[in-house]
């Protein structure tokens, strides 16, 4: 047998539902054992009835008790009406929780706005609702529950954390530093939190407290790849270009089929004047890009990725292809109208390139990196004429 929720077996709990099938408690429980169980679609399930039972039966019908007997020892609850409302808010509560774990954001929301219906005083329904809202990219909606889960909730380094991660997101930068401090202060051995506020840092223009942040993440953990990344780009974009190729290298040894990160080592080595590793690493882009480009043909950043290898491989027709069908997809993307310029550039064909060059610094007025390429094709369209 299998001992269940401290006062009943589960072999009791299906009895029982057998005897009386619309009593919605008890179909509850049998959720929990599921959901205990890693069984999140049976739970589901079960769960669904217990709210279709619920849905169409009064709280009197829940005044009553639980009576069942297991070799002869009476086992009893009893729900009432209160005790009732608390039960269903429960299952609203972890139904949306199972739906969260699977990915459905929208369907977890609405099970959250029932069970915060029920039970407006519980926190834990606003933080789990804030983070299907956060994954659903509705980050006010997200500080809003927020807000309430850490004005009346106990402390909790999730909702700082979440919190800070949605205060960056509408703009807030500032106060998200505040909140990721809140949360390594209750958990100083947080990496994720080290890494989200040096993001915050970065963000900002304080680039060495980034860099602070960003190594203390990776002591805390030296297998946490993305300071790794994080740090790299930070020494790229300051030209520091030996701590940045240690960055990106460990960081590929960790995440050893993440393409982009290839593509930013190659121009790490394009600056040291290590051509040969720079091309190596551009037909490692083009080779990983295309084994997912057969499984999500429509993705628009292995399309980019690839093209940009391509131009850098000296194929610009086929890194042209790639990038102009990624731009029906995303067509305001900066970094893609950059990565077609660079491909026209390579064709010869100066002025559309100019054209998307600027029309990229429009969207990304503060990214070095296009201005470059902008002075890059100018310069040779003046070598261009007589």
């Amino acid at each position: 047998m299998n001992f269940f929720d401290g006062i009943v077996y589960l072999s009791d709990v299906q009895k029982f539902i057998g005897f009386v099938p619309d009593f919605a408690p008890a179909h509850v429980l049998l959720a929990l054992h599921f959901t205990g169980s890693n069984r999140p679609d049976r739970a589901i399930e079960t769960l669904s009835k217990a709210l279709e039972i619920y849905n169409q039966t009064t709280d009197e019908k829940y005044d009553k008790p639980i009576i069942h007997t297991y070799k002869g020892t009476p086992i009893g609850r009893i729900f009432s009406a209160q005790e009732n409302n608390k039960t269903i808010a429960g299952a609203y509560n972890l139904r949306g929780l199972l739906l969260q774990q699977q990915k459905k954001f929208n369907e977890s929301v609405q099970d959250f706005n029932a069970a915060a219906a029920i039970a407006p005083a519980d926190t834990g329904i606003f933080l789990n609702r804030a983070k299907s809202l956060s994954e659903l990219k509705n980050f006010p909606a997200a500080l809003a529950d927020l807000n309430i889960a850490i004005a009346n909730g106990p402390p909790s380094t999730e909702a700082y954390f979440l919190r800070g991660m949605a205060r960056r997101a509408v703009g807030s930068t500032t106060d998200s530093i505040a909140d990721f401090s809140k949360a390594i202060e209750l958990k100083p051995g947080d990496p994720v939190a080290f890494n989200n506020r040096a993001i915050s840092h970065m963000t900002l223009g304080d680039r060495d407290a980034a860099l602070a942040d960003f190594q203390r993440a990776i002591d805390i953990d030296p297998a946490f790849a993305a300071p790794r990344r994080n740090k790299g780009k930070l020494h790229f974009e300051r030209g520091e270009n030996e701590q940045a190729l240690a960055e990106y290298s460990e960081f590929i040894r960790l995440q050893p089929k993440f393409a982009a990160a290839y593509a930013t080592r190659a121009a790490i080595y394009e600056r040291l004047g290590q051509a040969d590793r720079a091309l190596d690493d551009y037909r490692t882009v083009v080779r990983l890009r295309s084994a997912e480009l057969i499984l999500k043909p429509d993705d628009a950043s292995a399309l980019n990725d690839r093209s940009w290898a391509n131009a850098h491989l000296g194929q610009p027709d086929l890194a042209l292809e790639d990038i102009e069908r990624a731009l029906t997809i995303r067509p305001r993307d900066g970094s893609l109208l950059d990565t077609r310029g660079y491909a026209l550039l390579k064709l010869g064909r100066i002025e559309e390139a100019i054209v998307d060059f600027k029309a990229a610094i429009a969207i990304k007025p503060a990214d070095a990196e296009l201005q470059a390429h902008l002075a890059e094709a100018e310069a040779a369209l003046r070598a261009a004429k007589p």
